[in-house]
């Protein structure tokens, strides 16, 4: 009997306010690196490397010092996922912390997916 063939690459499920909804391919890898973004590196204590240092860096002074900090966080969160490769980022400094911008490609398809992700340290507390 032969495979039947699936219409999508990756399968899997996001719960928000309490439902869950089932996510396909791009939104599945865009919601996993949100995950992945704004989860607190150290946070899940069977995962001490998952996660990143971005939410701490919108209580530090900014500069070009903190901004390569960024860069580098998103640059190894994004490798760290084999279903998406790096193409461009952009750090835009806020009033309140950064905008990021990743420009994406999703299983080397085109054309590249933007990521816009915005880090607000109203929305996080000081550790």
């Amino acid at each position: 009997m032969p495979e039947l063939e699936q219409p999508w690459d990756f399968a899997g499920c996001s719960t928000r306010n309490g439902e869950s909804e089932r996510l396909y391919d791009i939104e599945l890898v865009q919601q996993d690196l949100l995950n992945h973004f704004y989860t607190r590196q150290g946070e899940l204590d069977w995962a001490p490397n998952y996660g990143s240092v971005i939410p701490d860096m919108l209580f530090e002074t900014r500069n070009d010092r903190s901004q390569n900090i960024i860069e580098d966080d998103v640059r190894r969160i994004i490798n760290s996922d084999q279903r998406v490769s790096l193409q461009e980022i952009t750090v835009e400094v806020l009033e309140h912390g950064y905008n990021v911008e990743v420009l994406i490609n999703y299983l080397g398809r085109n054309p590249p997916i933007l990521m816009q992700i915005e880090f607000d340290r109203r929305n996080f507390n000081e550790v």
